[in-house]
């Protein structure tokens, strides 16, 4: 068990507990009293930005596609008629115009039919002319014939009346009855035989007729082994070749009607429900591509009325006009001119916020708005400014002031300080509207 502390021993210990007690003292003094120094004030700091004031107005918004160029029309020329290949006059990926000599088969086989049917022809002609003739003489000499057959019957009567007077015997009555009933007999066979001609005549100009279209019919077989192209186009395929022998039937070449040309672009829903409702009121929807070093215009043809399996927007039609150097299938980035809206302002990419926000600057400070983007500037560049969207929100206001730069930290009451004052630009799209 420890010892208890004893008197002599405390009287020791007073005098350096004093000195402690008397240290700490003057320790806590001094801190208290020390003066404390001014705690310096954060201050906030103001971004750099540009602006730009904008003015809503009409304009006509754009919007970059690609399509694909196709032919509406693409034919398989077949062979007409069994009959060797003589001669293939083009290549696959020729541009043909309508009436070129594509392929030539051997002809011989038809020259000497046509020369069989001609000579039909003119045999039908010659037993015509024949026909017509004998008309002519029958008709001349039942004319004859009437006349005899008068003079019969003349005679007949003066026998009658000079047998009444016992003045010619019976016998020789009869004789004259017989003379004059033959001329009648003969009269009424040439009148028959008349009457019968034009029945005869129609059935040989039939027979004429007939002929006629059979040598037509191999006339057109001859002119048919020579393929020609029925419209302007390329050459997509050959399908024979000089000696082949080819059936009734046989693709033969392959070719593309110019005509029929157009590209094919998947429309986002919103701009194909717009652009129906103008092309139904009767308005031209243009767009333009690029083929190569040229500028192709294009006009709207027509809009699908269903959707492709697999594809979120309506297919739209651009009809164009093919040259050589255009390439079916060849895929074309294109720009279509969209309808005129009201309120739009367009805007540099930087000024836009994951596609539906930007910001406006009031008393310093960032205030965002929700905005569409309706399409591209009809006219992309704007003296500097550059590439530009359309949009628009029922919170635009002309004299807005917006920041056209790309800030990572932008937020809602961000203290900002422009650096740039400069009015947005735009286009009137009033001539566009068209």
């Amino acid at each position: 068990m420890k010892a208890p502390v004893t008197a002599s021993q405390l009287k020791q210990l007073a005098p350096g507990a004093a000195v402690l007690l008397l240290g700490l003292g003057i320790a806590g003094t001094l801190i208290a009293t020390t003066p404390k120094p001014l705690q310096a004030e954060a201050e906030e700091r103001a971004h750099a930005v540009s602006i730009e004031v904008i003015e809503p107005a009409l304009q006509a918004p754009a919007v970059n596609l690609y399509g694909r160029i196709e032919a509406a029309s693409i034919t398989d020329l077949e062979a007409p008629l069994t009959a060797p290949v003589a001669d293939v006059t083009v290549r696959e990926g020729d541009w043909v115009e309508a009436g070129t000599l594509l392929v030539q088969l051997d002809d011989t086989a038809t020259r000497l039919e046509l020369r069989a049917r001609q000579a039909e022809t003119l045999e039908a002609q010659a037993t015509l002319a024949s026909l017509q003739a004998d008309a002519a003489l029958t008709a001349s000499m039942a004319r004859e014939q009437e006349e005899l057959a008068a003079l019969a019957d003349a005679r007949l009567t003066r026998f009658e009346e000079l047998f009444e007077r016992r003045m010619v015997a019976r016998q020789l009555l009869d004789e004259v009855r017989q003379d004059a009933a033959v001329a009648r007999m003969t009269l009424a066979r040439f009148r028959a035989e008349l009457a019968d001609f034009p029945n005869r005549i129609a059935r040989q100009q039939a027979v004429v007729a007939r002929a006629e279209v059979t040598e037509e019919r191999s006339r057109i077989d001859l002119e048919r082994t020579r393929i020609r192209a029925p419209f302007s186009g390329p050459v997509l395929a050959i399908h024979a070749a000089r000696g082949n022998q080819v059936l009734a039937g046989a693709p033969l070449v392959r070719l593309a009607d110019a005509a029929s040309f157009e590209v094919r672009a998947t429309l986002p829903t919103d701009h194909a429900r717009r652009l129906r409702a103008q092309f139904d009121a009767g308005f031209p929807i243009h767009a333009e591509t690029r083929v190569g070093d040229d500028t192709i215009p294009l006009h709207l043809a027509r809009l699908s009325s269903a959707q492709r399996p697999g594809r979120t927007g309506i297919d739209a039609f651009f009809a164009l006009t093919p040259g050589p150097g255009t390439e079916l299938g060849r895929v074309v980035d294109m720009r279509v001119a969209l309808p005129a809206e009201p309120d739009l302002v367009a805007l540099p990419v930087a000024a836009i916020y994951e596609n539906n926000r930007i910001y406006r600057v009031e008393d310093g400070r960032l205030r965002p708005m929700t905005i569409e983007v309706v399409g591209e500037s009809h006219g992309q560049s704007h003296d500097q400014s550059g590439y530009r969207v359309l949009v628009r929100s029922t919170e635009l206001r002309a004299g807005q002031r917006i920041i056209t730069t790309a800030l990572p930290q932008a937020m809602s009451g961000l203290r900002v300080s422009p650096v740039t004052d400069r009015v947005a630009m735009h286009e009137s799209s009033t001539a566009d509207a068209g």
